[in-house]
C-alpha cells in the first residue's frame, strides 16, 4: 500500500454521469462505511479549534464548509446529496422540502412583475395566484401576446409537460425571454439527467420536483434549483432565504436521495425507452380497427409522437438525444371508461404523483380540475415491457367486454333548478307535418338533443323575433295555468321529423334544425347537426331521453331546458350554438356534456365578450371542437349556400 499522498484521485468531473451519481459525495464522507450513514441530529458541536471558528457574516455559504451548524442550514446527509445533484446536473444546486417549495422559492427570489406560463402542473399556477393576491403579479399566457414582458419578469416553461408528456422547445423561449431581459425558469421534472440539460438551451435556473424521478421510489418528499453560473450571486440569496423560509429537506430525505441518485441513469434510462416502446406499440393499436385499442382509446400524447421526433436535426432530437421521457397520456373515448380503466389493471397501479420504480396510472381528473376529465396519466416503471403491454391489452379488453353500463336508467340532466313546463305544442314543430314513419332500427348507444337557453332571458333578442318569442312563451304560460285549473292534461307534442342523414357524421355541410320562429333565423342564430342533405325523414316523437352520446342546443327564450327527441345512434351528434359566450349557462352545458361523455362541436357566434377567449380555451382543453357560422355577415341567411361554406371552412 503507497503512503496517502500517492493515492489515486480521479477527476469527478470528467467521470460519466453514472459513475458521477456514486462518488460524487466522495469528498465530504467522513466515515469509512461504504454505504452512507443516518444522520438524524438537528444540532452539531462546534469544533474545539478556535481557529476554526467564525462569525457568519464571514462564512460562504455557497461553498461546502468543514463542518455543520444546525439542520436548518446544513446537515450531513443533504450536504452529500447536493453535493451528487451539483455534479450530475453540472451546476449549482439547492434542495427543498417539495418540488412547490422549490417554486416558491424560486419566485420569492426573482420577485418577477409578471410571469409568462402555460399548461402544466397545476401548483405552479396556485403558487403564482398566491403571488397576485399579494403583490400584484400578473400571469401572461406562454402562447399568448408576451409584449409586456420586460427586465426581470420570468417565462416559466415546463418540458416535458405535465400530464401529456409532451416537450417544449427551450431555446425558442429563452430567446424571448433574453431579448427583453426577462429569465427563463425551466421546470424539467419529467425529463431529469440524462434525458435533458436545460442549461445548454439557454436557463437561467432549472427546477425539479425531486419527488418524482431524483427521489425514484416513492418514498420522499423534495425540491431541487440549479442556477446557471452567470448568477452566481443567486446562490448566496436562495441559501440565505431558504435558511429564513425554512423549507429544507429532513434528514431522513436528505439519505434517501442519496440512495436514489446512485440508480438514477440507470432506472431513468429504461424507463424512458419502455414508454416510449408503449406508445409506439398503443399507437399502432389504435391504427387497427379489430382491437380493443382502437374502440376504446381516442387520444395518446407523448414526445414522441410529436412530428419533430420524426425529423433528423429537428429541436426536439436535439434537446432530448437520450430519449423522450417517461410519461404519456392517454385520453379515452368518455370519462366513464377512463373511470373505469385503472381498476382493471393488475401492475399499473391508481394513484398520483410519479418517477418511482412502479408504473402508475392516474385519473388525472381526480387532482386537476383543468384537464379533460377522459385523460389518464401513465408514468412508467421499471417492469418489463412485455408485461406491460400485457397488463394494457388485459384492462382495454376488459373495457370493451364491459360495454356501457353506465348508459343504463340514467335520468336526463336538468339544466335549470326551475320546475319544467308541461311539453306543450312548441313553434319549432308547427313547421313540420306529421310523419307516420318510424324508424325501425339504429344501433346503440343513445344519443339526445337538448334545448337551452344561452340568452339570459333577454327579453327583446333580435328586435322583433324576440319579442315574438316572449309572447310565445307567456302564453305557453297562460295555457299551461289554465290547463292547471281545469285539470286538463297537456298535450303531447307531434312528432318531430328528423332528417336521417342527421345522424352521419360529415362536416361539408350544415343544414339546420328548425329555429323557434315561423321564419327562419339564420344559420348562427340556432344549432345545425352535420351530414349530407336528403329528402328522406323519418318522424323521432319526443320523450325524456334515457342517456346521451352528443348533444346539441336550439337557441331559444326558454326558462328550462326541453328535451326535443331522443335517437339511438352510434355517430357524433353536434352542435352547440355558442351566442356571446360566455353565458349563464355555458358551465351547465359543459357539465351536461361531461356528465354524458359527450364531446361537441360549438358554433361560435355573436359578439366578442369579456371571457370569450378563456371559455373557447376551457372548451377545446375539454375536447371539444369550435366552428363557425359566418361571424362576418349580419344577417348570414343572406349569403349564398356556397359563400357559407366557403366562410365555414375558412375558420376550420
Amino acid at each position: 500500500m503507497g503512503n496517502a499522498s500517492d493515492e489515486y484521485v480521479p477527476d469527478i468531473a470528467a467521470l460519466s454521469l453514472a459513475s458521477r451519481a456514486v462518488h460524487a459525495d466522495a469528498r465530504i464522507d467522513g466515515h469509512p462505511a461504504i454505504a452512507p450513514g443516518l444522520h438524524t441530529s438537528t444540532t452539531f458541536r462546534y469544533p474545539n479549534d478556535p481557529e476554526r471558528l467564525k462569525p457568519i457574516a464571514e462564512v460562504d455559504t455557497t461553498k461546502p464548509i468543514d463542518f455543520h451548524i444546525y439542520s436548518r442550514h446544513t446537515s450531513p446527509n443533504m450536504a452529500r446529496f447536493e453535493a451528487i445533484l451539483t455534479s450530475i446536473i453540472g451546476q449549482r444546486a439547492i434542495t427543498y422540502g417539495s418540488g412547490l417549495a422549490s417554486f416558491h422559492a424560486m419566485i420569492t427570489h426573482l420577485n418577477p412583475k409578471r410571469v409568462a406560463i402555460g399548461d402544466g402542473y397545476h401548483g405552479c399556477h396556485g403558487i403564482l395566484k398566491i403571488f397576485e393576491r399579494l403583490n400584484g403579479l400578473k400571469k401572461l399566457d406562454l402562447d399568448g401576446d408576451l409584449s409586456e414582458l420586460g427586465p426581470g419578469d420570468v417565462i416559466h416553461v415546463e418540458t416535458p409537460l405535465n400530464p401529456t408528456g409532451e416537450a417544449r422547445d427551450l431555446e425558442y423561449y429563452a430567446d424571448k425571454a433574453h431579448s427583453v431581459g426577462a429569465y427563463l425558469t425551466v421546470d424539467a421534472t419529467f425529463a431529469p439527467p440524462p434525458l435533458l440539460d436545460p442549461f445548454a438551451w439557454g436557463a437561467d435556473i432549472v427546477m425539479h420536483s425531486g419527488t418524482k424521478y431524483i427521489g425514484g421510489h416513492s418514498d420522499l418528499l423534495c425540491g431541487v434549483l440549479a442556477v446557471n453560473p452567470k448568477h452566481e450571486t443567486w446562490v448566496s440569496d436562495l441559501l440565505a432565504d431558504r435558511l429564513l423560509l425554512g423549507s429544507v429537506i429532513g434528514s431522513l430525505e436528505g439519505w434517501l436521495g442519496m440512495r436514489s441518485l446512485r440508480t438514477l441513469e440507470l432506472r431513468v434510462n429504461r424507463q424512458s425507452t419502455t414508454a416510449t416502446a408503449l406508445v409506439a406499440w398503443l399507437a399502432d393499436q389504435v391504427k387497427d380497427e379489430t382491437t380493443a385499442a382502437s374502440k376504446t382509446v381516442a387520444r395518446i400524447q407523448h414526445a414522441s409522437l410529436q412530428p419533430e421526433a420524426k425529423q433528423e436535426g429537428s429541436w426536439l432530437r436535439k434537446q432530448m438525444p437520450n430519449g423522450y421521457g417517461p410519461v404519456f397520456a392517454i385520453t379515452l373515448k368518455n370519462k366513464e371508461q377512463a373511470k373505469r380503466f385503472p381498476g382493471k389493471l393488475g401492475l399499473f397501479q391508481h394513484a398520483t404523483s410519479l418517477g418511482g420504480v412502479e408504473s402508475l396510472i392516474e385519473w388525472r381528473a381526480m387532482t386537476d380540475s383543468t384537464v379533460d376529465q377522459s385523460l389518464l396519466r401513465l408514468s412508467i416503471g421499471v417492469e418489463s415491457l412485455e408485461d406491460l403491454k400485457a397488463d394494457l391489452q388485459h384492462g382495454l379488453e376488459a373495457l370493451v367486454k364491459e360495454g356501457c353500463p353506465w348508459l343504463t336508467d340514467r335520468e336526463p340532466h336538468k339544466l335549470s333548478r326551475t320546475p319544467p313546463l308541461p311539453k306543450r305544442t312548441s313553434p319549432a314543430t308547427r313547421r313540420f307535418s306529421n310523419d307516420d314513419k318510424r324508424p325501425s332500427a339504429f344501433p346503440r348507444p343513445f344519443a339526445q338533443f337538448i334545448a337551452v337557453d344561452t340568452q339570459q332571458g333577454k327579453k327583446h333578442w333580435k328586435g322583433e323575433i324576440g319579442r315574438k318569442k316572449e309572447e310565445e312563451k307567456e302564453e305557453r304560460e297562460r295555457e299551461h295555468a289554465s290547463s292547471r285549473r281545469h285539470h286538463r292534461p297537456p298535450k303531447p307534442p307531434p312528432p318531430l321529423p328528423l332528417p336521417l342523414p342527421l345522424l352521419k357524421g360529415n362536416p361539408g355541410s350544415f343544414p339546420a334544425l328548425p329555429n323557434a320562429t315561423a321564419q327562419p333565423l339564420p344559420p348562427a342564430d340556432h344549432c345545425a347537426a352535420t351530414g349530407p342533405p336528403q329528402p328522406h325523414h323519418h318522424a323521432v316523437p319526443p320523450h325524456p331521453p334515457r342517456a346521451a352520446a352528443g348533444a346539441a342546443a336550439l337557441l331559444r327564450l326558454l326558462r328550462f331546458p326541453d328535451v326535443l327527441f331522443e335517437e339511438p345512434t352510434t355517430e357524433k351528434i353536434i352542435a352547440l350554438s355558442l351566442d356571446d359566450a360566455p353565458s349563464a349557462h355555458t358551465d351547465e352545458i359543459m357539465q351536461v356534456l361531461r356528465d354524458n361523455d359527450a364531446h361537441a362541436t360549438f358554433f361560435v357566434i355573436g359578439q366578442q365578450v369579456e371571457g370569450r377567449e378563456a371559455t373557447l380555451r376551457k372548451l377545446v382543453a375539454q375536447g371539444h371542437e369550435l366552428g363557425n357560422h359566418a361571424m362576418r355577415d349580419e344577417p348570414s341567411k343572406s349569403l349564398s349556400n356556397d359563400e357559407l361554406e366557403k366562410q365555414v371552412k375558412e375558420v376550420k
